[in-house]
């Protein structure tokens, strides 16, 4: 389990994604781990959205655990109508688990992540233990299936972002709330400095100048009253020689106002050594981590 939530932090998860360092840098990819009661259990799943510019959209649903591994992969490509709607199966413990989906009308903005007009469902022994869209009661209906009374949590999210001096995204910081606006952007001030601006919904969260000498840190802001840690490694941006360097920026909350995990990160050299705070299935999550890596286009 430790390993799954890991994944998030470090070019060891987009490599399980099956993603090489050329295909990175050519599509945008956006994954979300959630803790969710299977077969009696608390798993891991992974829920992987990426976008080519050659190969069209792709979903893939991961559920990792010591006794099995699911994986569920969908390419949607233009050629291949028939794969954007349908529905897989497996067995585990005596348990079936079915995954179902219906893209076939999903519409999507600048991410990988289709923003309406779809459905992700994951059915153990006919509950739906995750729900992904806006079509609910249509993943309801396929499915055959009754909600679940534990619903799924969101544990962290990972996001690889290309532009040239400016990313965007739009997430939601923690397990609900509304969603956000996020907006990195590289400047270099009149005296040829760079400079690193976060905002959040278009506001200054976090400004840092001097950033040859500040490229890692983290500062404390407030989102909808909840207090989230912002750290940035933008190491690589000011110092690597090689095109396919990225910066990483990490949105860290926490459940409780202590934050026992920030002492360990500040002590790291970069964000990727970190060890998450949740590392166990069958605990209650420590908070929630959006991760995002940013490479520069030319």
């Amino acid at each position: 389990m430790h390993d799954a939530i890991m994944a998030c932090f470090g070019d060891n998860g987009l490599h399980n994604m099956g993603l090489s360092k050329s295909n990175r840098i050519n599509q945008n990819i956006a994954a979300s781990i959630y803790q969710t009661k299977i077969a009696g259990h608390c798993r891991l799943v992974t829920i992987t959205w990426s976008k080519n510019v050659m190969m069209g959209h792709c979903l893939q649903v991961n559920v990792d655990d010591p006794s099995f591994h699911i994986t569920c992969k969908v390419e949607m490509r233009p050629w291949r109508f028939w794969m954007k709607q349908g529905w897989k199966s497996f067995a585990t413990e005596g348990h079936k688990v079915e995954i179902h989906w219906d893209l076939s009308a999903a519409k999507y903005a600048i991410g990988p992540e289709p923003q309406e007009g779809y459905y992700v469902a994951m059915v153990c022994d006919k509950e739906v233990v995750l729900l992904l869209g806006d079509m609910s009661n249509e993943a309801l209906k396929k499915s055959k299936a009754i909600p679940s009374n534990i619903e799924a949590t969101l544990l962290s999210r990972r996001e690889y972002l290309l532009g040239k001096k400016l990313f965007t995204t739009k997430a939601q910081i923690g397990d609900g709330g509304r969603m956000h606006e996020l907006m990195i952007e590289f400047q270099t001030a009149s005296d040829g400095e760079p400079r690193l601006c976060i905002r959040v919904d278009r506001k200054i969260a976090v400004q840092v100048k001097r950033l040859m000498w500040k490229f890692r840190g983290n500062q404390t802001i407030l989102v909808d009253g909840v207090q989230v840690e912002v750290f940035w490694d933008v190491h690589n941006w000011l110092f690597s020689c090689t095109g396919e360097a990225h910066a990483i920026f990490m949105f860290q909350t926490c459940l409780a106002n202590e934050k026992p995990w920030l002492k360990d990160i500040t002590a790291c050299r970069s964000i990727k050594e970190w060890k998450a705070p949740c590392t166990s299935t069958d605990k209650e999550p420590a908070g929630f981590a959006l991760v995002l890596y940013a490479s520069k286009t030319p």
